[in-house]
């Protein structure tokens, strides 16, 4: 079992070497520039979670360069001697400040399209309805102004006097009542559907308010 994990450990291990490495090579060049420690964490990228990761590593590879004899030794050393208070420098602390309000920002910004989009889904949802009711609503009234006009129609004793003429003028006025009144019903449906749009706007507006202002 030993055996079989060994492979693991060494790939792990050789990782974690080079990882070290890269961050030393890393720190070296910072220096060699003039630059701070600050730039090493810019460069490195942790985030604020792993803040104090971040001023180990740094650490650890302040200690590497010292223990060296290159030509950012001495100035490795210089820093480990202060190496507390560079860390709880105002520059330094000031980055992480910054990227705390970043992160802030980033969640505030998530927050707040995720409103949006609820909003717009309920807007989306309302007008479904309303249209919906409209709809039903119109359509019922609809039938119901055409059965009483019938009914008006057929209950007329005008209507029923025009029984009594012969079968030819019958069927001639019949046709004439026939017309004049489905244009009237015709014209009062056009009438309806012309403010169909309007109406549906106006609930749909009105229930959007209600809902805003809950």
């Amino acid at each position: 079992m030993i055996y079989r994990f060994f492979p693991a450990i060494v790939v792990y291990s050789r990782a974690l070497t080079t990882t070290a490495t890269s961050y030393i090579q890393l720190l070296e060049n910072i220096l060699a520039k003039g630059y701070d420690i600050v730039k090493f964490f810019s460069k490195t990228e942790f985030p604020l979670s792993q803040k104090k990761q971040a001023e180990e590593v740094c650490h650890e590879a302040l200690k590497a360069i010292a223990s060296g004899n290159g030509e950012q030794s001495e100035k490795a050393r210089i820093l480990l001697e202060t190496y507390n208070e560079k860390i709880n420098s105002h520059n330094v602390q000031q980055f992480w400040e910054n990227i705390r309000l970043r992160n802030e920002r980033f969640k505030t910004r998530n927050v707040q399209l995720h409103l949006d989009e609820k909003k717009k889904q309920q807007f989306i949802q309302v007008e479904s309805n309303v249209i919906e009711e409209f709809h039903v609503t119109g359509n019922r009234l609809l039938s119901e102004f055409k059965a009483t006009t019938s009914a008006n129609l057929m209950n007329d004793p005008g209507s029923k006097e025009k029984r009594t003429m012969d079968s030819g003028e019958l069927s001639k006025n019949s046709k004439k009542i026939k017309t004049t009144n489905t244009d009237e019903i015709d014209s009062e449906s056009n009438d309806l559907e012309e403010n169909d749009e309007k109406e549906i706007k106006n609930l749909i507006e009105d229930k959007v308010y209600l809902m805003n202002d809950q």
